[in-house]
């Protein structure tokens, strides 16, 4: 019974912790053809650098975010 508690208890960290990336990138998206007036669309290019950029910039987000609440 305890073990099951534990996979739904991790389960439910897993399901938030997406629905918070892609939130994040859902804003990094909008930021970058909004006010910056990038056309992510417009070149394949730009679309990976955004791509690496991105996964950058969430993984930092996500590490400075697991640190402080394990404080």
């Amino acid at each position: 019974m305890e073990r099951a508690e534990k996979i739904k208890r991790y389960i439910g960290v897993i399901v938030k912790r997406l629905l918070m990336v892609a939130g994040i990138l859902i804003v990094v998206l909008f930021v970058l053809e909004n006010v910056f007036k990038i056309d992510i669309a417009e070149s394949s290019f730009y679309l990976v650098i955004f791509n690496i950029v991105a996964a950058g910039i969430l993984l930092f987000i996500y590490m400075v975010l697991v640190f402080l609440c394990k404080r």
